[in-house]
């Protein structure tokens, strides 16, 4: 139930195109490409913009069958916990990640 209710809240992923970036597409927000790693050593990848909040991250993550019930999303370099404020935020494009990156 809880995973089908993640689902439903995720944004709209946005297209994958040779010029996607932090920086903003003519259309908009720029869009960043995040990769989670599962317990299990699997990955799963997924393209935000970043105007999305944090909490689609978590959602995705959420929605994976793999992730266990508690977990954070953590920064490589500099190592660093990925918390939701209230209300979703804080928007991936103010956490200094990069283009492509893995939590």
């Amino acid at each position: 139930m809880r995973r089908r209710a993640c689902l439903d809240r995720l944004p709209p992923e946005p297209p994958s195109s040779s010029s996607s970036s932090l920086s903003p597409s003519p259309g908009g927000a720029g869009t960043l490409s995040v990769v989670l790693r599962m317990p299990g050593g699997e990955r799963v990848e997924r393209r935000f913009l970043t105007s999305d909040l944090l909490q689609s991250v978590y959602d995705f993550a959420y929605s994976s069958e793999q992730v266990p019930n508690h977990f954070s999303l953590v920064m490589g370099y500099p190592r660093k916990e990925l918390r939701c404020e209230e209300g979703g935020g804080p928007a991936l494009g103010t956490l200094g990640l990069g283009p492509k990156c893995a939590l």
